[in-house]
């Protein structure tokens, strides 16, 4: 009780979280977009360089679409709102003045906005994203790959869904 006390009271606590996001739909002929992400987020620091960092967030993730890849609507960008939850598995030594880390996140999120229509779109989205952090003081920046499982599009091919980077930038309190 009293190792695992001494850790639970090193405990960051609440914090701010937000960032640019780089994405694209894999395997589809589309280009990148410039989305963001901003939320919530809270950090449990644990014994031998591990923390976890669970998050809710609002995710816009997007495509330049250069083909229909569905026979709905042509477009020519894809916008997407999801409200998401990862969880950040972080491992890095304490350097004192600063901590590198290396971090691998599941995460699962719901669409709620479009820039079309739902129809056959999916809503439910999950994935992983693997990447490298830095914590410096109160702040947290963190690069990332995150891959999209599932379908994007029911009854399309299903390796056409998001991946790309996210850059995030946390304060915590």
């Amino acid at each position: 009780m009293t190792f695992w006390s001494s850790y639970t009271s090193n405990a960051r606590g609440f914090g701010i979280t937000g960032g640019a996001s780089f994405m694209g739909i894999r395997e589809a002929n589309t280009s990148m977009t410039t989305g963001y992400h901003a939320g919530l987020t809270y950090k449990f620091d644990l014994p031998f360089g591990f923390a976890i960092q669970p998050s809710v967030l609002y995710h816009v993730k997007g495509s330049l679409v250069k083909a229909p890849i569905v026979s709905q609507d042509v477009y020519d960008v894809l916008k997407t709102g999801y409200v998401e939850v990862p969880v950040s598995f972080q491992w890095g030594p304490d350097l004192i003045l600063f901590r590198p880390f290396l971090d691998v996140t599941p995460f699962v999120g719901y669409g709620v906005v479009n820039n079309i229509s739902w129809d056959g779109f999916q809503r439910l989205e999950y994935g992983l994203g693997a990447g490298i952090g830095l914590d410096i003081w109160k702040f947290q920046l963190v690069g990332r790959y995150n891959w999209n499982f599932g379908p994007l599009y029911s009854g399309v091919r299903d390796d056409f869904n998001f991946g790309g980077m996210t850059l995030s930038l946390s304060f915590i309190f």
